[in-house]
């Protein structure tokens, strides 16, 4: 797969098969959209094309409003890439993007720069400027140019599959459930850095994760199973989110992991957290000793994966 960040880096008049969208947390009912896309595309002979966003719409339109994200970048190209996808273009939602027609994204971008041969929409997909772009717009206005297809909502346990649906799941703090509509184990990624080392001291080392993405999604304070993985090893671990208050009482949030019978150095490491059943929320105790305590009960109630 290759990425693209402007329409300019497009130089191909083969004909395409192309999906919009901010496909956020690339859960299993856009999987619908985008597997359609890629196998529409093979039929046909032509490349499939992804338009997705690194920053999502509201923040433009909010500007002091940032919206958590399920899929930071790097993982919503990832996730592309595993279902095929030939192109996938991942640009700013800014004014230009805002701004632009239906009209003038059909006939400017879709048409008149990737040559599209045909648009497959998810049943609530919208472009264009105050989100006219829709499948029967396509219908009524390009149907002789292009063809247009409508893919039907993921339902599952009785509920729509959405971002916003699965966003709230994991802040009600089910991230097991929220993965069944994600369709893949939801995680949190970035590099270990120098903490204060009391959790040596203690005799529970943690790993101190900075985030790749500050814009990613975490789930509610509180202490968390977890699988992590460090390059091609995958260890059992016990995760807190949170604002260390028997510590500190940081300002701002913190995740640090103890990975469970494991003792290396690995200051600088990317690594990917999944975390798993909540086993407690954040709680504030009178002294150390008690947190020592509590570390001890918490481990009793991870479940060691094989």
């Amino acid at each position: 797969m290759k990425l693209y960040n402007t329409f300019g880096q497009w130089d191909s008049n083969k004909g395409c098969v192309v999906s919009i969208g901010m496909f956020d947390g690339v859960h299993i009912g856009h999987k619908l959209v985008i597997r359609q896309t890629v196998d529409l595309a093979k039929q046909n002979n032509i490349p499939s094309i992804i338009i997705s966003f690194g920053n999502h719409p509201s923040d433009f339109f909010l500007p002091n409003h940032t919206e958590k994200l399920l899929t930071i970048s790097s993982e919503k190209e990832n996730l592309m890439n595993e279902l095929g996808v030939d192109y996938l273009f991942l640009l700013p939602f800014d004014e230009f993007m805002a701004n632009m027609s239906a009209d003038k994204f059909v006939n400017d971008i879709l048409i008149g720069q990737l040559h599209c041969q045909a648009i497959v929409l998810g049943y609530d997909n919208h472009f264009g400027k105050n989100r006219e772009g829709t499948i029967r717009f396509i219908k009524e206005k390009y149907a002789n140019q292009l063809a247009s297809f409508e893919v039907s909502a993921a339902i599952l346990h009785e509920e729509t599959v959405s971002s916003s649906f699965i966003k709230k799941t994991i802040l009600n703090d089910d991230i097991p459930l929220a993965n069944q509509y994600l369709g893949y184990p939801y995680e949190i990624s970035g590099t270990i850095i120098e903490g204060n080392k009391l959790g040596r001291t203690i005799g529970f080392p943690t790993a101190n994760l900075q985030l790749s993405d500050s814009s990613k999604l975490l789930p509610t304070p509180g202490v968390y199973e977890s699988i992590i993985t460090i390059g091609d090893e995958t260890f059992n671990a016990i995760t807190n989110i949170g604002f260390r208050p028997t510590i500190e009482d940081s300002a701002l949030i913190k995740i640090e992991t103890h990975i469970i019978a494991f003792d290396r150095d690995i200051y600088g490491a990317k690594i990917t957290i999944y975390p798993g059943k909540k086993i407690r929320n954040e709680i504030k105790f009178e002294s150390i000793d008690q947190l020592k305590d509590q570390i001890k009960i918490d481990l009793a109630k991870v479940h060691i994966a094989s």
